[in-house]
């Protein structure tokens, strides 16, 4: 549906910007899955005014050429490929997983389920 899919561009928007500050902005190369080209090609110029903006300086995003094979999200590299910031969904999920594990298991020894 439409709503899905603009809450999806948003999402997508929120994944390349993190990781192209994360990244220390410059010059970089941003790697989407075959689906969302066409989405991420829409997107990438208001992106890199807007990572321009936040690390005030130029910034460059080119989207890769090769689809890279992620269930969604971005993968964005320097444009050297010395750096790369993995924000797929499953990168996402895995790093809450590491995240919450410990507090789950804390919480489960305590008692403290409710």
């Amino acid at each position: 549906s439409r709503v899905i899919e603009a809450d999806y561009a948003e999402i997508l928007s929120r994944l390349i910007v993190e990781a192209a500050v994360q990244l220390g902005g410059d010059d970089l190369k941003v790697a989407v899955n075959l689906r969302d080209r066409r989405l991420a090609e829409k997107l990438l110029s208001g992106l890199e005014d807007e990572v321009s903006r936040i690390m005030g300086k130029n910034v460059r995003l080119s989207l890769e050429e090769e689809p890279v094979s992620i269930i969604g999200g971005a993968i964005v590299t320097t444009a050297d490929g010395s750096l790369i910031y993995n924000n797929s969904l499953e990168a996402r999920l895995e790093r809450a997983r590491e995240e919450l594990t410990p507090i789950i298991i804390q919480r489960l020894l305590s008692g403290d389920v409710k």
